[in-house]
């Protein structure tokens, strides 16, 4: 579920799929390839020290507004799984 903003106003299972979907647009790539599993380095995505990075924070950051997420804590993400994670998390501390 969007507000007119766009922004994403979802219960947290849902996030792996808004998640998803900012990395396969970002990343041109069908969302079907990419799981929680998928992993940011050169086995998957590839992205790692690239200016992808700075992108996919920027859309991150647009989808979840409320989540305090940075370049160092997207960096020291592994899987997207871990990336989901922490968006939970934040969307939880945010919550309280």
């Amino acid at each position: 579920m969007k507000n007119l903003n766009g922004q994403v106003q979802e219960d947290k299972g849902l996030i792996f799929p808004v998640v998803r979907d900012v990395l396969a647009e970002t990343l041109t790539y069908e969302p079907e390839e990419i799981t929680q599993d998928t992993s940011f380095d050169e086995d998957d995505l590839d992205i790692i020290g690239t200016p992808d990075h700075e992108r996919i924070l920027l859309q991150i950051q647009k989808k979840f507004p409320d989540v305090q997420l940075d370049m160092h804590t997207l960096r020291d993400c592994v899987t997207v799984a871990e990336l989901v994670s922490v968006i939970e998390e934040e969307k939880e501390f945010a919550e309280v």
